[in-house]
């Protein structure tokens, strides 16, 4: 045994680097075994399927669809011999440009690139792999950053372990993946900052800061932040408070970033617009100006052991970290240190700070990645002084360790197995410390006791964020796990769906289909991996046009840029060009009005087909005029879509005669006849019980669609026994065997947008109907102005689509980012396709570029003169070949650096 460590330290003398590679590697593997042992025993995979799936119908989701998108574009070019890359994609919600939706989630991770090389059925293992890869990458960055640094090998190890196994890992890194590459740049930007500032290349900073431009705009705002903030600490510390120096540093860090930003145009130009452009709330969310005690003492208190204390602030760090950060302050220097914790943990500490890393949105502390590198830096730069304390400093430290234990024990927070087992190991780590310093203040330290202790610090820190990590993720305590999808399930869990009967129709029209938005087998965007035509979308970046025309037919079933369905309205799915209706066992009654026949029957779904629907492309000879359109009611507004087309612009030269309106709704008078748990007040009422219940009755309803109308409904947000705020409640609303709920956000709630109408469809029904009940599931005080009840006879309905098809698109062709048709007019008409509107689509008609107009609010469409025509739509994403012009312009300037350098070196070594 003494000759294998004899050879391992003669090792390390020659390659120390290679040493520590082999070293760490071996460490993070045993780590990384413990810190998910739950997922492996209890065969769980990495995909979360919690409250909003995220992680199965966004994340894996779309690396499942990019694998095979890299794919198909290969075959078209080695096979077929053309270079087509799809940029449009109508099995994105109801069509959306591919590079700006998924960005987000997998289009700019180069990692991501590795699933063209894996099936769609095994890229479960890539999902997981690509987490466990992330963090590697983290740690060895974290690891580079150290040594260039001149951090010994022992104290960069404990470093890396502590930045890669942290609170925010074991939350972020199988929740959403993608926040873990934050963790790889930051060191190496960091890295990048440090050499401009000693006047060394710039390279690795537009290296990286183009790759975290190129891979997510979310973070990469975040990172600049850091960086900023990194920048000045250490330029104070370097040159003082030299002004004239100050400048000229910042200038250099503004061309250098100018240019990694042009490099990355060519992605992150498309998506900024198309972020720009997608649906973003004028509303402010309301936050305090300090958050509750419980935060405070969930995140301090914790600090060794997991607890999540709200808006993405997780620190379970390690108990060596927090005997560093003790040490950090209780000696002197190692100033710039100690500002960047202080400023940190201030950042930490303020909802503002949140608010403002989180791109004045909402307060969200997901920017603590970079909280984790400066308790990593601490651990790192404090690690050997542990080892060298004086008496006073041990005596302050075991006093400092039990006050510390003390004071958490006083609170609920930490009153759990995670921390008493983090305690002990605080204990044990300080007590190995103590005897590693004076061996009990009168004995020297032979060689092997000084491997043995360090060997016994590592063993405690691997061991401490392993139990935080289990505490977290094992049945036995928070049972995370119950929230992912079981191991080789991935796969099924986005095939064997609704979407996936729909395409055994085998139906080659243009279509979408509708659903219910519930049930055992709902999902959103699996329409994605069948390639069908949903009306559900459930992406962080969708278009603004979509959630305009949504607010305006106050659809209670779309919230920003996630909806899912458009509330069971004939009329908007008519408009939608929804052919089909796919509703799991015992939600038939869900329906909409015209889906009467029954296509597909199975035990688990059944699908029934309209005819009631509009094409791909259908014409009008008459318009809405804004005024009649801006003084409707959104169910005027609906049925005023169905008689004639409403644009935002005037048209040159085309005019449409203005629409003679019918509208069917009728106000119907109700009286209430059960009510318990509400009281009245004058301005709404209080809710003083959960699940209290108001019933109304009216005459009977028959062979119409039926709505509830709440006029400025609000919910008045309070503090609970947590003192955190009540942002929203749900109410529940039911007539016969139609129920959906409404969930109202107050201005506390991180998705408020400012809804006070709610309009509420309970169906179409063609048997009497003379009742709703409303069921208030939140005790709290509402606000509401005016409560009604409206019914909208079907008989026209059938009519008006008829009518709105007779001249339609014919001969509809879908080929890569082309869609193409002929169409035969007698009169002038006004042409509106059922695909949302986007800047990135050009027309033309007869072979001649034409101007597309905004139709519908949505929509788009185009004015045609009597005759035959032929259509041709072209899509191409917004702002992408100005992008990859300015990326041109940036690698040659990047190119030109390097020459620079290079011809730089050459002079002086002459």
């Amino acid at each position: 045994m003494s000759n294998y460590l004899l050879k391992w330290n003669e090792y390390k003398e020659k390659r120390p680097f290679k040493a520590y590679f082999i070293m760490f590697t071996l460490l993070f593997f045993i780590t990384i075994f413990l810190f998910y042992a739950s997922f492996i025993f209890n065969e769980k995979s990495f995909i979360w399927k919690g409250s909003t799936k995220d992680g199965l119908v966004q994340h894996y989701n779309a690396l499942m669809y990019f694998g095979r998108y890299l794919r198909s574009i290969l075959y078209n070019l080695f096979v077929n011999h053309q270079f087509d890359i799809p940029l449009y994609d109508f099995s994105i919600g109801y069509g959306s440009d591919i590079l700006t939706s998924l960005h987000y989630y997998v289009m700019g991770d180069p990692l991501n690139l590795l699933s063209v090389f894996v099936s769609s059925k095994y890229t479960e293992y890539l999902y997981a792999f690509l987490v466990v890869l992330r963090l590697y990458l983290s740690g060895l960055s974290f690891s580079y950053y150290c040594f260039q640094l001149k951090k010994d090998s022992k104290s960069t190890l404990v470093g890396a372990l502590t930045y890669i196994f942290c609170g925010y890992v074991i939350f972020a890194s199988v929740r959403h993946p993608y926040f873990i590459n934050p963790m790889i740049y930051l060191p190496l930007l960091l890295l990048g900052t440090e050499r401009i500032l000693h006047n060394r290349s710039p390279k690795l900073f537009i290296i990286v800061l183009t790759i975290s431009a190129i891979s997510n705009f979310y973070f990469l705002y975040m990172l600049c932040l850091v960086v900023f903030i990194y920048a000045v600490i250490r330029f104070l510390f370097i040159y003082h408070f030299k002004v004239k120096l100050g400048i000229k540093y910042f200038f250099k860090f503004v061309t250098n970033g100018v240019i990694a930003l042009c490099m990355s145009a060519f992605i992150l130009l498309p998506v900024i617009y198309f972020f720009f452009q997608t649906a973003r709330s004028e509303y402010k969310i309301a936050f305090d100006s300090f958050y509750s005690l419980s935060y405070y003492l969930s995140c301090f208190l914790n600090f060794n052991s997991y607890n999540f204390a709200e808006y993405w602030t997780i620190f379970g760090y390690n108990s060596l970290s927090l005997l560093c950060v003790f040490i950090l302050f209780i000696r002197k220097g190692n100033y710039s240190l100690k500002i960047g914790f202080i400023i940190s943990t201030l950042f930490i500490c303020l909802p503002y700070a949140g608010y403002v890393f989180n791109g004045f949105s909402y307060v969200s502390n997901r920017w603590e990645f970079a909280y984790s590198f400066v308790i990593a830096l601490i651990t790192c730069s404090m690690f050997q002084r542990l080892f060298t304390m004086e008496k006073k400093e041990c005596i302050l430290t075991g006093l400092f360790v039990f006050i510390y234990i003390f004071i958490a024990g006083l609170f609920s927070e930490t009153r759990n197995f995670n921390f008493i087992i983090s305690a002990i190991i605080l204990i044990m780590t300080y007590i190995i410390l103590l005897i590693r310093n004076r061996l009990w203040f009168n004995q020297k330290i032979g060689l092997s006791l000084n491997r043995i202790s360090l060997i016994c610090i590592i063993a405690l820190l691997i061991s401490n964020v392993s139990v935080n990590a289990y505490y977290k993720y094992s049945p036995q305590h928070l049972n995370y796990i119950k929230e992912f999808v079981d191991a080789k399930k991935g796969f099924s869990n986005l095939t064997k769906t609704r979407a996936q009967v729909i395409k055994k129709l085998n139906d080659s029209t243009f279509y979408r289909y509708d659903e219910t938005n519930f049930g055992k087998y709902y999902l959103t965007n699996t329409s994605l991996q069948q390639r069908q035509k949903s009306i559900s979308f459930f992406y962080s970046l969708g278009s603004g046009y979509i959630t305009d025309y949504f607010m305006e037919m106050q659809n209670i079933n779309a919230l920003s840029s996630i909806y899912t369905g458009v509330n069971y309205r004939a009329y908007l799915d008519a408009l939608a060009s929804v052919k089909y209706f796919a509703a799991e066992k015992n939600q038939e009654q869900y329906r909409p009005y015209g889906f009467d026949k029954k296509v597909y029957d199975s035990e688990k779904f059944s699908v029934f087909q309209s005819d009631l629907y509009l094409p791909l492309g259908y014409t009008y000879n008459q318009q809405i005029s804004q005024k009649d359109f801006n003084n409707a009611s959104a169910i005027e507004k609906q049925q005023m879509l169905m008689q004639g087309v409403y644009i935002d612009d005037d048209i040159q030269s085309f005019q449409l005669n203005n629409a003679q309106v019918s509208l069917a709704n009728q106000q119907v008078p109700y009286q209430i006849v059960h009510s318990d748990g509400i009281r009245k007040t004058t301005q709404g009422f209080d809710v003083i019980k959960k699940n209290a219940k108001l019933t109304i009755r009216f005459n009977p309803v028959v062979e119409s669609e039926l709505y509830l109308l709440f006029h400025d409904l609000s919910f008045l947000p309070y503090k609970n026994e947590k003192e955190k705020y009540v942002n929203q409640a749900k109410i529940s609303i039911s007539s016969h065997n139609i129920k959906d709920t409404i969930i109202l956000k107050n201005k506390y709630h991180t998705y408020y947008n400012g809804t006070e109408n709610f309009l509420m469809n309970l169906g179409y029904s063609r048997e009497n109907r003379n009742e709703i009940t409303i069921e208030f599931k939140t005790i709290g005080s509402y606000i509401c102005k005016d409560m009604s009840v409206e019914t909208l006879p079907m008989k026209q309905f059938d009519y008006q689509v008829k009518e709105l098809k007779e001249n339609c698109l014919e001969n509809v062709e879908m080929g890569v980012n082309t869609v193409s048709g002929t169409i035969h007019t007698e009169e002038n008409k006004f042409l509106c396709f059922s695909i949302p509107y986007s800047d990135g689509w050009k027309a033309y008609v007869n072979g001649k570029e034409v101007e597309l107009y905004r139709a519908n609010i949505m929509y788009m469409g185009l004015p045609l003169e009597k005759g035959k025509h032929t259509i041709q739509l072209v899509y191409s994403t917004p702002y992408l070949k100005q992008g990859v012009i300015i990326s041109g312009i940036g690698i040659i300037s990047f190119l030109g650096i390097i020459y620079y350098e290079r011809k730089k070196k050459i002079i002086r070594i002459c």
